[in-house]
């Protein structure tokens, strides 16, 4: 098979469904021990910085998996992809045109997963909107 050079998230997901597969580690970036809150601002603070132009464009190194029919599954760059998922359903949550391409984000672990995946895309105007905050909503 080719490699394909897709460089952003929204070009992933408009070549393909994104599946992150059963076999993962947990998701890091929700620790609470002082080293994770470190790293976790960290790369909200470069994040950020890229966003608005202070830094150069922001590499999170290549992520890489695997094609099946029109699905990519990461074999590695699980978190990296959920991060940035997560980010977009911010950064997009009054555009009602991204809802089919973020619905092309899913888990594969749980039936729950999917469904809480979906309907955090399909709810994130309300989720971002409102005055609690998104956990606490969530709840």
């Amino acid at each position: 098979m080719t490699e394909k050079n897709i460089n952003t998230l929204l070009e992933l997901l408009e070549e393909y469904y994104v599946e992150i597969p059963k076999i993962q580690r947990d998701y890091a970036q929700g620790r609470t021990e002082q080293h994770s809150s470190m790293v976790r601002e960290t790369l909200l603070s470069d994040i950020k910085s890229a966003l608005i132009k202070q830094s150069p464009q922001l590499d999170l190194n290549f992520v890489y998996g695997k094609v099946q029919r029109n699905k990519f599954i990461p074999v590695d760059g699980q978190q990296r992809l959920t991060t940035l998922f997560l980010l977009h359903i911010f950064a997009f949550k009054n555009d009602k045109l991204k809802t089919s391409l973020l619905l092309k984000f899913s888990y594969e672990t749980r039936i729950s997963s999917r469904d809480f995946i979906a309907a955090l895309v399909k709810h994130r105007q309300q989720i971002f909107a409102a005055s609690l905050s998104p956990s606490e909503e969530i709840l």
